[in-house]
């Protein structure tokens, strides 16, 4: 394979590694949100399996969102350190390839 062909396809790596951190990060923002709304349901007094219900989703669902502080965040998601994350981050810039 030429350097070329090795350039193009490490490019399209990490776009794509790139994407997938900007929807793993989206992913927790919408989790962490949907889960406030069912704790705030549930504070309010409505049942989780009535929740469950309503949702058309298991009780064991909504229990494990009510259960747990946050969701995972994106590095546990994708199996790799926070570290690779921060440099995988669409919109920081890149170092030079100079």
């Amino acid at each position: 394979m030429s350097e070329v062909e090795q350039d193009k396809k490490v490019d399209e790596a990490r776009t794509l590694l790139e994407s997938v951190v900007l929807l793993e990060t989206v992913a927790v923002e919408r989790e962490t949100k949907a889960e406030d709304l069912v704790e705030s349901l549930a504070d309010k007094g409505m049942e989780p399996e009535e929740v469950a219900e309503r949702l058309d989703i298991p009780d064991a669902a909504v229990q494990t969102m009510l259960d747990r502080e946050h969701p995972n965040p994106p590095h546990q998601r994708m199996g790799v350190s926070e570290e690779t994350v921060k440099r995988l981050d669409p919109f920081k810039p890149r170092k030079s390839k100079d």
